[in-house]
């Protein structure tokens, strides 16, 4: 049986050019929860750690400051009842996730 992961590292033929990449932010190689699924090629273990990093990385550079006290129509009990409301609708009509 083949090795995809030392496959996946010692193939060098290809390079990233993507502006703003910065490789220390990245950890090099499989986290220890994901060696137990090495072969299964669904789970992209190769890709998990990286996947999850910029994640991260994009989840802290793209969260909401705090706006409400900007807000002079709606309060936060209002707003509870809206996203209420919009989770209901979301559920009734089995919209996507997005």
């Amino acid at each position: 049986m083949r090795d995809l992961c030392n496959d996946f590292y010692t193939v060098s033929s290809f390079t990233l050019n993507q502006e703003g990449f910065d490789a220390s932010k990245y950890t090099f190689g499989i986290a220890a929860v994901d060696k137990r699924h090495v072969g299964n090629v669904l789970r992209v273990t190769q890709y998990a750690t990286d996947i999850y990093q910029r994640l991260f990385s994009a989840e802290l550079k793209y969260m909401p400051h705090k706006y409400m006290h900007k807000q002079s129509e709606i309060n936060e009990a209002m707003r509870a009842i809206l996203i209420d409301w919009l989770v209901e609708v979301h559920m009734k009509f089995r919209l996507a996730p997005e």
